[in-house]
């Protein structure tokens, strides 16, 4: 069985979030790529605010 890092799993979900959010919610493109940058940068923002509080 594959593990996914936290990072991956954060992604994941912020993707999910974004393709369930109703049309022009979060984004105004459907390119699966802006879609995939999105998520991975939301992933990578609450990673950062996790490690600033456990400071």
């Amino acid at each position: 069985m594959i593990q996914l890092t936290k990072r991956e799993q954060f992604a994941m979900a912020a993707m999910q979030g974004m393709l369930a959010a109703p049309p022009g919610k979060f984004l105004t493109q459907t390119d699966s790529n802006v879609l995939v940058r999105e998520a991975v940068k939301a992933a990578n923002a609450l990673i950062e605010e996790l490690e600033k509080r456990n400071e």
